[in-house]
């Protein structure tokens, strides 16, 4: 499956990494390859470098 992932990952909420995305627009060049884009916000625990949670929003 062709798809195209836009990560975001640092130490915020999940929540304002998408935020993020949307208003900086990340996903508009990538809207005319034809292909889902799909944003992923993660957060990881830094001190035991897993992930704490994540959450994904199609474009």
């Amino acid at each position: 499956m062709n798809l195209i992932l836009i990560l975001s990952s640092n130490r915020t909420k999940v929540r304002k990494k998408l935020a993020q995305i949307r208003k900086k627009e990340y996903y508009q060049a990538f809207w005319n390859k034809e292909k889902p884009v799909i944003g992923i916000g993660v957060n990881f625990l830094s001190k035991t470098r897993n992930i704490q949670e994540w959450k994904e929003e199609t474009f």
